[in-house]
């Protein structure tokens, strides 16, 4: 009796997608000579990057649709202390107001994996994270920080120390909001790379599924051979004095005459 074909599929030995691009890139950091810096795989530890971006873009969007609503070109404005110009207001609302459609296409880039997307969205906050950087170093160098902050009766108990930690209370704050910012720049760029590298992450656990299947090699030799098939194509019938001798299964001839495993 003849075996039933057996349907199999050759996969290669080699590695997979993801273990395919851990090794290409480390392969390059060690010709180079040096390590390059790794995107994230998580949030903060405890959440995907997807959540990461869309909140980033969230907060993002508030601070500029606040930003646009308090510019004022004729009015100085008065933020703790500090005298923001005209014209510091509408350069920060011009800015704001162009990166309103990069973060909304950076989210939705996002959340449908979307290279170019979440790309510009890396580009917009780098170069927000640059110009917010030179807010604080400025104020530390033009030494105005002491009088924006600390009344003129507590400067006259000691200008030194009062200002001294002052300097020290505004670098400290400017630096740990430096750092976050920073940090969402990481974010945004290791989601930029994780769709760059993975554009399909779904089809990935198919080709897990499919390696660890064990299937046997296409050309393999054990499945029916065509005579099985001609000798399968025969019955021999009982009648009643005895053997009858073979005679053809109904429909197992083809249209030229021959078994239907040798006509196709």
């Amino acid at each position: 009796q003849a075996r039933p074909r057996r349907i199999s599929v050759r996969f290669p030995d080699q590695p997979t997608l993801l273990g395919h691009a851990a090794a290409l890139g480390d392969g390059r950091a060690l010709r180079r000579g040096t390590m390059k810096l790794r995107p994230a795989q998580t949030c903060l530890g405890c959440c995907s990057l997807l959540l990461g971006v869309e909140i980033a873009c969230a907060l993002g969007l508030a601070l500029q649709v606040l930003a646009i609503a308090v510019c004022s070109s004729a009015q100085p404005i008065r933020f703790i202390g500090l005298v923001i110009p005209p014209e510091v207001q509408i350069f920060a609302a011009s800015w704001a107001f162009v990166g309103i459609p990069i973060g909304i296409a950076g989210g939705v880039g996002a959340l449908h994996r979307i290279e170019q997307n979440v790309r510009a969205l890396f580009y917009y906050t780098a170069a927000s994270f640059l110009i917010g950087s030179c807010i604080p170093v400025w104020l530390l160098l033009s030494g105005t920080v002491c009088d924006m902050v600390v009344a003129k009766e507590i400067q006259n108990q000691g200008t030194a120390f009062i200002c001294g930690f002052a300097d020290t209370f505004v670098f400290s704050w400017s630096l740990m909001g430096l750092l976050t910012h920073a940090y969402v720049v990481y974010i945004v760029w290791s989601t930029a790379e994780d769709i760059r590298r993975f554009p399909n992450p779904e089809l990935m656990r198919y080709e897990e599924a499919l390696r660890d299947a064990h299937l046997t090699p296409v050309d393999d030799p054990t499945g029916p051979t065509p005579e099985m098939f001609a000798k399968a194509a025969f019955v021999p019938q009982q009648s009643m004095g005895g053997f009858a001798g073979p005679t053809l299964r109904p429909g197992a001839m083809g249209a030229a005459g021959m078994p239907r495993s040798y006509a196709g």
